[in-house]
């Protein structure tokens, strides 16, 4: 479906925010308008959740103030979904395996979250990728194909012919 990811984006966060203000976690939103994607938009709210999810357990036993930034823009010609936290971070020798199902660091938990989080991002012709210092966060990036509206259509059709 021809999907408005800011809406998506904003709604999902929307939904989660009164559980993590009650743990003690600000979430913000950075949503541009206007772009749209071919998605399925319950698969990627589920992405989405459990990104946030993942935050919040690693903000668990961090100082506060504890922050998760959602972010969403264009970039490089394709919608940018970002979530940032401010925790402890990934250890480097894990950033590899982070999308391996049965990977995982917590006490709880099956490790396929984020392998199917980045089967269902590709399904949707899109990349997920992680980066993190150890000590200072974790940032999720989501890169998923706009959609080209018919203006954008007849403008590429015309472009370059006088």
């Amino acid at each position: 479906m021809d999907e408005d990811l800011a809406g998506l984006v904003r709604h999902t966060v929307d939904d989660l925010e009164p559980a993590l203000r009650n743990a003690g976690i600000e979430i913000s939103v950075d949503a541009t308008g206007g772009l749209r994607s071919n998605v399925d938009p319950d698969k990627i709210r589920q992405v989405l959740v459990n990104l946030v999810e993942n935050s919040r357990d690693a903000l668990r036993e961090a100082d506060a103030p504890r922050r998760i930034q959602v972010e969403l823009c264009r970039c490089n010609g394709r919608a940018r979904i970002s979530i940032a936290d401010n925790g402890p971070g990934i250890d480097a020798e894990d950033l590899p395996h982070l999308f391996e199902p049965f990977f995982s660091r917590k006490d709880s938990g099956t490790g396929l979250g984020l392998a199917i989080g980045q089967r269902t991002i590709e399904a949707h012709g899109g990349r997920i990728v992680a980066d993190s210092a150890n000590g200072s966060g974790c940032r999720f990036e989501i890169d998923l194909p706009l959609t080209i509206t018919p203006r954008e259509n007849h403008e590429t059709s015309h472009s370059g012919r006088r």
